[in-house]
């Protein structure tokens, strides 16, 4: 779940945080092919993991 902290730790890095009905959209400078989403209630302990397991898929 993300909170304002995280948001403004996200933007800091130089992410963009888009907000949806249910999920976040999560890019790295604006750049479409550099999107994560994340949902905005976690269906389980593991999503945590999976998003970042994502993410360092997509971005690195």
């Amino acid at each position: 779940m993300m909170n304002a902290s995280m948001q403004s730790d996200l933007e800091s890095l130089g992410c963009t945080v888009m907000t949806g009905k249910k999920h976040y959209k999560i890019r790295l400078f604006g750049d479409s092919r550099y999107q994560a989403t994340m949902a905005k209630t976690g269906s389980d302990r593991r999503g945590g993991l999976n998003l970042a397991a994502e993410i360092n898929k997509i971005m690195f």
